[in-house]
């Protein structure tokens, strides 16, 4: 029997990113569903982190344009 589709949450998918073994993904299944809850909290707190990792390093953003990328994060509409 071959796996074709499987849902992933949110702790693997984190800890594959910051090891930076996210190419390993596609290699495991075809097709990885990440239920909206599972992408609230991986992308918002993403986003939100290289927003205050900018500002750490004396990069800042307007508010409005920060607002929009989190908002953007909210719908899904960013990907990292």
């Amino acid at each position: 029997m071959t796996i074709e589709r499987f849902v992933i949450d949110a702790s693997p998918l984190i800890t594959l990113f910051r090891s930076g073994l996210e190419e390993i993904l596609p290699a495991l299944c075809p097709h990885i569903v990440a239920p909206d809850a599972v992408w609230q909290e991986v992308i918002i707190p993403s986003v939100a982190d290289a927003l205050r990792e900018l500002k750490i390093v004396g990069l800042w953003l307007a508010p409005e344009i920060e607002q929009m990328l989190l908002e953007a994060a909210h719908e899904g509409g960013v990907q990292e």
